[in-house]
């Protein structure tokens, strides 16, 4: 039997190995940071926004230059992103003990990837907020 919250965890973690990687290099060193999930929860959040906006405008009718109509537009994304990212982010604190000395790669593999994809996928509503 599988333990709870295992099928949460390892869609985060196949989605996180099976993207392909996109990577941010950074100034005067030579690491790279992998940006692949941020980049793609960004275009993902604003094609929420566009296909909400258009909902309201077509199938409420509302004023396309209507500000009710933008701020619920926004209000939609941060729903989709709560829905997604809280459960997913109490399972990932819950499957593992927390040790304030303990490293990431002292983790399971797939939970480190689990992580991983949440701090990029958080980081990607970021993102969207800085475009609009």
């Amino acid at each position: 039997m599988k333990k709870p919250g295992s099928v949460i965890l390892s869609l985060w973690h196949r989605l996180r190995v099976s993207i392909p990687k996109i990577y941010l290099p950074l100034p005067r060193t030579r690491t790279k940071i992998d940006i692949s999930i941020t980049f793609i929860s960004c275009i993902i959040f604003l094609c929420i926004r566009v296909t909400a906006e258009r909902y309201f405008e077509i199938m409420r009718g509302w004023d396309p230059s209507s500000y009710r109509k933008k701020l619920i537009s926004a209000s939609v994304v941060s729903i989709v992103h709560a829905l997604l990212l809280t459960p997913s982010l109490g399972v990932t604190l819950w499957t593992q003990p927390f040790a304030i000395t303990s490293k990431m790669k002292d983790y399971p593999i797939i939970w480190q990837n689990a992580a991983d994809s949440l701090l990029q996928f958080c980081t990607g509503v970021y993102g969207f907020l800085a475009v609009l």
